[in-house]
């Protein structure tokens, strides 16, 4: 508890003194107390840390990323961000910077940047790969929210970190707005440019309509793009087919639109592989 929140209830400056030199109330940050025993959990200290850089402070950064499962971390510092000069003290870590409304969500009760606000913030404190593992994962819990990255972007004034979130955003979305056809257009021309046999397109197998095959080797290739196959539904029915073609000597074999445009020598190698090993 803080200490107005104490003087609140009705207890006098000198009351509270007392009841710390009596073990009744522990300090855990300057004003900010544990009741009963010093012992906190995590959560508790994350709430010592708000309460103690005062009303309008969150948890952000690395913390805020580990209060919302994007990354965990180690470290026994928590990050906090308010938007008022306020100084780190032991066991805190703050950043002054303007923090709107729309920044700052609650998990659990307690104030922390939202998912896009960590992003950026990350941005300028992480590296690139890193980054981009807390925006992957983000993207995996579903709990990344497209608009939001990019109004939180449109006000980043060319902050520290923020074309790299920019530019993993536009990657994103490049993948997201990959329809089928555009897939299909450019696994024909992967296949064209690195000589590798041309697949029959939307053929049937085993009753299903699969992307692209080589009947004679009995390889099926699933293109497997964002808006296609990103739901849990369609992950179920993907992995149920596979099992249906590989049961019938088939072997499916799923791209993402990143091996198919991006990794395209390392692609072809291994399709070229798959071939050969089939005869």
């Amino acid at each position: 508890m803080a200490r107005a929140q104490l003087r609140a209830l009705g207890l006098r400056a000198g009351a509270v003194d007392s009841r710390v030199t009596r073990g009744w109330l522990h300090v855990v940050q300057r004003g900010v107390y544990a009741v009963g025993q010093p012992r906190l959990s995590r959560a508790g200290h994350l709430w010592a840390a708000v309460l103690a850089c005062g009303p309008h402070a969150a948890i952000s950064h690395r913390s805020a990323a580990d209060h919302l499962g994007l990354r965990p971390s180690a470290s026994a510092r928590i990050e906090v961000t308010v938007p008022t000069q306020r100084r780190s003290r032991r066991g805190l870590l703050v950043h002054n910077a303007p923090l709107p409304r729309a920044h700052v969500t609650r998990l659990d009760g307690l104030p922390v940047t939202t998912v896009p606000r960590t992003l950026l913030d990350l941005a300028a404190v992480l590296p690139l790969d890193v980054l981009r593992r807390c925006f992957e994962t983000a993207d995996r819990l579903r709990v990344l929210d497209i608009r939001a990255v990019e109004a939180v972007l449109a006000t980043a004034n060319g902050r520290r970190g923020a074309a790299h979130l920019a530019a993993l955003l536009d990657h994103h979305l490049e993948g997201l707005h990959y329809t089928r056809s555009d897939f299909e257009r450019d696994f024909l021309a992967l296949c064209a440019t690195y000589d590798l046999p041309p697949p029959v397109v939307n053929h049937e197998v085993e009753g299903f309509e699969v992307d692209t095959c080589w009947p004679r080797q009995r390889l099926v290739i699933e293109l497997d793009s964002v808006s296609f196959h990103a739901t849990r539904a369609a992950m179920n029915r993907d992995r149920r087919r596979d099992l249906v073609l590989r049961l019938a000597g088939w072997e499916p074999v799923r791209l993402t639109y990143q091996q198919v445009v991006r990794e395209t020598a390392a692609t072809a190698a291994a399709l070229r592989t798959l071939l050969a090993r089939a005869g």
